[in-house]
């Protein structure tokens, strides 16, 4: 068993698990768009949530942290049947984890040290916080754009090669297709939503079938039960 593709599956399936954890603790924190989007709001339930708003923080760069690491393994399995995607996968991937990690540290720094801030100054502080969204805004549509893409090609490689369960790859392609939504609907909560449900069931999924040895014909043993 190819030790990278198992690293790989436990790093997804862990990952799934992490962004579970996230989605609850974003509801806990009640911090949709449009509270988001109230800057007097926003920074009000930072401060009186500041435990919560650092574990979001937390448990989203360590997602994304470990998204990549299951990329890798994922990369590997499709490297024999679908060489330059596998490289494309893992470059796109890497860029739109990056802009993922980095809005969530710079909500999480950001928040907590504005939120400290608007005790002082609190039109200040809210100037402030509405450019620390624009920021990590962009950074998320950074990721959105490169995650989605990687997806949608992955699960093309996966459907096509049959490296992993087939339908695993048409569940990518979904999560694919939420992920772009989100470059042009970013305030969305509804797609937010989507997206992680359909990235927790890939990467759970996925991770699954990497920890699975692969039989001599290419595709996993699971498939030939």
């Amino acid at each position: 068993m190819d030790t990278t593709q198992r690293n790989g599956g436990t790093a997804g399936i862990v990952s799934a698990g992490l962004l579970v954890l996230f989605l609850i603790l974003t509801m806990a924190m009640g911090m949709d768009p449009h509270t988001a989007g109230d800057p007097a709001q926003a920074l009000a339930m930072i401060a009186l949530k500041r435990g919560l708003w650092r574990l979001v923080g937390i448990v989203g760069t360590l997602a994304a942290a470990l998204g990549i690491v299951f990329t890798i393994g994922l990369s590997n399995r499709l490297k024999e049947g679908a060489p330059t995607r596998a490289s494309v996968i893992l470059s796109f991937v890497t860029v739109g984890l990056g802009g993922y990690a980095l809005a969530s540290l710079m909500q999480w720094k950001g928040g907590l040290q504005l939120a400290d801030y608007a005790v002082r100054d609190q039109v200040g502080a809210g100037h402030a916080w509405l450019a620390l969204r624009a920021a990590a805004g962009g950074a998320n549509v950074l990721g959105s754009g490169f995650v989605g893409a990687a997806l949608l090609i992955a699960g093309w490689a996966v459907i096509e090669t049959a490296a992993l369960n087939p339908i695993a790859g048409w569940v990518g392609v979904i999560a694919g297709l939420l992920s772009l939504a989100g470059v042009f609907a970013s305030a969305s909560f509804a797609v937010l939503i989507g997206t992680i449900v359909f990235d927790v069931i890939w990467l759970a999924w996925a991770g699954v079938e990497l920890r699975s040895p692969q039989d001599p014909r290419g595709a996993p043993t699971s498939l030939r039960r």
